[in-house]
């Protein structure tokens, strides 16, 4: 069972990839709506 390693990069990358979503997501609804 060596889910260690392949957890903690899943997690790291998931985390990284949320965190910048929801930061684009609320710049954007702060900011006026910009098509990209």
């Amino acid at each position: 069972m060596k889910m260690s390693h392949l957890a903690s990069f899943l997690m790291m990358i998931v985390g990284g990839a949320v965190q910048e979503v929801s930061s684009a997501v609320r710049r954007k609804l702060r900011s006026a709506p910009r098509s990209e």
